[in-house]
């Protein structure tokens, strides 16, 4: 009897939230595997989503807790208190919509005002900062007056990772007087090239210089470590967004820490990125860019591990929007095309998904034929209020509705709850009553609408002829008719726990690191280039460790190796994503930061050089086979962005060769004939982006 272990002493705990807009869900997960063990949701939770959201998190957590110890496991042990319960959970990962819903709303009064400051000497001028936001957001992110929002300096990197010039020290101090004169407190620093190996020492000089001068108050974004690849503008525009979001992250951040503490955790805790792996808290002040729309990858990720589901569509249908993603071996698809946030380029990862206005509380309104629309707009977390819908005596018909009162099987679940829920208000009998007033052929013509709606969603994100297997996860899955298979769907999918999958994918996220290297070849020599390939790959693996991965689950996808053409000699990208199971044991360590020793991001060129600063997440290795050309030459990019009428002549393109220029002669023509789609397009955009251009004066 000594060597007794109670079973819940052997659980290894993690704490899984997602935070909708409409609902928070949070699930508390036994971790442990080996022997045949799969990792198993021990209690689950949805509560309405908080219109503070801090708030409604600390209580989602605590009634998953409190529904814990009614499980026998702690019922035979005397587990009595959820104290004794949080005292073990090893880490709690939150993934939160309330950073990208700050600048998608254009929230001014929760965005910080930022200048910029651009190191590229006399070139890349033609396309400034800020540019490229939509009017509406750059008010609310650009330092006013905008003519003192922008700076340029000289500084930055050749494609070879050669100096344009060197930074100009006594320029760079007469800029930061001038910026403490106007008062800025939020800057970004970006530097053509600054991404390439070792070609981060320009933003890192400048940062100190500038932190020298207006003081410790100065909050600094370097875009080398906020955005991967290449391209100046969409990098840029990145740490522009991350700058911005900065005090509101980390005054969420105290506020979750704040409430985990007085629930009694004593662990760690982190965010999790929009590519689904994790971030520390601590880390997520500073890159809050990098864990504002995790919610469809959370939800993708979740739906494999609960079906082990490999290859098909996924659909996460909540309270007020229906995501769909596609997931390729296991892992969500990456977006292969241009990747835009409110209007705005970026070059982050981001998985290929598809929204829609679909949800349980979305809006359900007839015209004068009885013809259904349904959504955008929803009741949100105003659900079960007077405001909110039938079912809940509310004022307003929603989706939800429909779902009870067509007598579909896939609504019991919702109509038993709200029977309980009208038992416990002594108002039984008023939802029928209520419901009956729609009139049983707009309720038909509505479910028929609601059916539509997600076939057509289904086709969009599948891309091809072939039936998949549709996943249907989040409490708002009793939307679709699984009784029903429309064409194109092999067979539709569901588990017990699929209400709860995106906070079942957030308790599950990995450690995971992207890793950028550039080598050159002096003769194509085959045996030199395995030896840089397999010192780029120890480089990945020793870097995913550091980052917080333990070290026997490192998995590397790789390498995704890619040809610069137009270049002298054998010079190539290379591009490795290694992936692993959080080291619980070295997590205080590594996540107890201290927070001052981040404000400047601060390291040397040798671990911060490149753009996720250690936790960069991993895609499909499958999606990533193609991937679309970057901009490896000039970084400003004014084809892509539009700017091309001074490019195509002979004036600005001095230093092209002929078929530079035809190609963006060429470029130019089939975007002023609106085949913007053209398969030429790409083609002659390939050509265009892999010539070097040396020097590109003013637009």
């Amino acid at each position: 009897m000594s060597d007794y272990v109670p079973e819940w002493q052997q659980w290894k705990l993690y704490i899984g939230v997602d935070v909708g807009g409409t609902n928070t869900d949070a699930v508390l997960m036994d971790g442990r595997t080996g022997d045949g063990r799969r990792p198993t949701v021990l209690a689950k939770h949805k509560k309405q989503t908080s219109e503070d959201v801090t708030s409604g998190v600390a209580n989602c957590i605590q009634c998953t807790l409190q529904k814990c110890l009614e499980l026998p496991a702690c019922n035979r042990d005397g587990v009595t208190s959820v104290d004794q319960l949080s005292s073990r959970v090893l880490r709690v990962c939150i993934g939160t919509t309330h950073f990208v819903n700050a600048i998608v709303q254009r929230r001014g009064d929760m965005l910080a005002k930022v200048t910029v400051l651009r190191l590229c000497g006399k070139t890349s001028r033609g396309v400034p900062p800020f540019c490229d936001f939509p009017a509406g957001l750059a008010r609310c992110v650009q330092f006013q007056p905008a003519a003192k929002s922008i700076h340029y300096a000289a500084g930055g990197h050749e494609y070879n990772a050669k100096p344009m010039s060197e930074v100009d020290v006594e320029e760079i101090r007469r800029i930061a007087k001038q910026m403490k004169d106007d008062g800025v407190r939020h800057v970004v620093v970006s530097a053509v090239f600054s991404t390439l190996h070792r070609c981060n020492t320009h933003e890192l000089q400048v940062a100190e210089i500038l932190r020298d001068i207006i003081g410790s108050k100065l909050s600094i974004t370097l875009s080398h470590q906020v955005a991967g690849g290449l391209g100046l503008l969409e990098r840029e525009n990145a740490a522009i967004m991350n700058e911005s979001l900065r005090p509101l992250c980390a005054q969420t951040v105290r506020a979750f820490a704040k409430a985990l503490d007085n629930l009694g955790f004593r662990c760690p805790f982190f965010l999790t990125k929009n590519d689904g792996t994790l971030i520390s808290a601590s880390r997520a002040k500073n890159l809050p860019v990098l864990a504002f729309s995790s919610g469809p990858t959370n939800s993708i990720r979740g739906a494999h591990f609960l079906t082990l589901v490999t290859d098909g569509v996924v659909i996460d249908l909540g309270g007020t929007t229906s995501d769909a993603g596609y997931i390729q071996n296991g892992y969500p698809r990456q977006a292969s095309s241009e990747v835009r946030v409110a209007g705005v380029s970026v070059n982050f990862t981001m998985p290929d998904t598809l929204s829609i206005g679909l949800g349980g509380g979305s809006h359900v309104e007839f015209d004068d034929v009885d013809s259904a629309t349904v959504g955008p707009l929803s009741v949100g977390y105003k659900l079960e209020t007077a405001d909110g819908a039938y079912i809940f005596n509310g004022s307003r018909l929603t989706a939800s509705d429909v779902a009870v009162a067509s007598g579909r099987a896939c609504a019991a679940p919702l109509r038993e709850y709200v029977e309980r829920e009208e038992e416990r208000k002594g108002t039984q009998g008023t939802c029928e009553q209520r419901l009956a007033t729609v009139g049983r052929a707009r309720v038909d013509a509505a479910w028929q609408r609601i059916q539509c709606m997600v076939t057509d969603l289904i086709d969009v994100v599948k891309g091809s002829n072939d039936n998949v297997t549709v996943i249907l996860v989040g409490g708002g899955s009793i939307l679709v008719d699984t009784s029903s298979v429309p064409a194109g769907v092999a067979r539709f999918v569901t588990h017990k726990d699929s209400d709860v999958a995106n906070a079942v994918g957030a308790a599950l996220g990995q450690i995971g690191f992207v890793l950028e290297r550039n080598y050159e070849l002096p003769d194509n020599d085959g045996e030199l280039r395995r030896k840089f390939l397999d010192e780029f790959e120890e480089e990945a693996r020793s870097r995913c460790e550091k980052a917080g991965a333990l070290k026997s689950t490192i998995a590397i996808h790789g390498p995704i190796e890619l040809r610069m053409g137009y270049m002298p000699g054998f010079r190539y990208r290379v591009t490795y994503f290694a992936v692993g199971d959080v080291d619980d044991s070295a997590q205080i360590d590594l996540h107890h930061e201290d927070d001052d020793a981040l404000d400047l991001f601060q390291g040397d060129g040798a671990d911060k050089d490149e753009a996720t600063g250690g936790a960069a997440g991993l895609g499909s290795p499958q999606a990533k086979r193609v991937p679309s050309p970057e901009p490896l030459l000039a970084e400003e990019d004014p084809v892509r962005l539009g700017k091309i009428h001074s490019i195509a002549s002979p004036a600005v393109c001095k230093d092209f060769k002929l078929i530079e220029y035809l190609s963006a002669v060429a470029y130019v023509g089939l975007l002023q004939h609106g085949l913007s789609k053209h398969p030429l397009v790409w083609l002659v955009s390939v050509m265009q982006r892999w010539m070097p251009v040396f020097y590109i004066e003013q637009l």
